[in-house]
């Protein structure tokens, strides 16, 4: 098994359709750059929302987890397994993409990422910005049972299985405790400064007492 350089990316796209819509400008040495799609979800919530026209940033909450769609449509062949890696930018930024298992030989469809806004922060994504790179994998041979399971062929959130019937009900309780530390560190916080405050003031008043006893002695 190898992995396909940037001209064999070309070439497989060319004769398979790989990849569609394709871009030359998002072929890297040995990968290539998914982007973002025009729908997501977040975890806490139940509606899926569309990116359009009017709608062109995604805004992912503090703590929270985001189901984003892939624009691109793949069309893996029997003896190419494909793989997602986080882009730098995006870690860089406090955002999490969560590891996902291999994308088997025969695939075809979109895919979706999980996000998880680590930070204390609102973060913004955009659509149509590099999102993750995919690396391609040259098998030995074709595979003998090409993927064939209940995803083949989907291309919105909904057919993937995150409609409004499904809420991360793991994210949503990992959010709220989330908020409850935060609220206790404020909580801390507001309670001890002060006390700091006075044992602070104490403090430079022996030492100006004591520095005043030595001037005048």
């Amino acid at each position: 098994m190898s992995v396909l350089n940037d001209e064999e990316i070309r070439n497989y796209c060319e004769k398979y359709r790989m990849i569609e819509p394709f871009d030359d400008e998002r072929v890297q040495p040995a990968s290539y750059d998914l982007s973002v799609g025009d729908e997501y979800r977040l975890s806490h919530e139940k509606r899926i929302i569309k990116l359009g026209k009017w709608k062109k940033e995604i805004k992912i909450p503090p703590y929270t987890i985001c189901y984003v769609l892939i624009k691109e449509k793949l069309n893996i062949p029997a003896d190419v397994s494909a793989q997602i890696f986080p882009r730098h930018e995006l870690v860089k930024r406090g955002l999490l993409i969560y590891p996902q298992p291999p994308i088997d030989p025969g695939f075809k469809g979109k895919l979706y990422v999980l996000i998880h806004n680590l930070t204390n922060e609102n973060r913004t994504i955009n659509k149509d910005e590099h999102l993750v790179s995919l690396v391609f994998y040259k098998l030995c041979d074709k595979s003998e049972k090409p993927y064939a399971g209940k995803y083949q062929n989907k291309e919105t959130l909904e057919e993937l299985g995150l409609d409004s019937k499904n809420v991360d009900v793991y994210s949503s309780a990992l959010k709220e405790v989330s908020e409850k530390i935060e609220t206790w560190r404020e909580a801390l916080f507001s309670k001890y400064i002060p006390i700091l405050l006075i044992l602070m003031t104490i403090f430079l008043m022996v030492l100006t007492i004591l520095f005043g006893w030595g001037v005048g002695n």
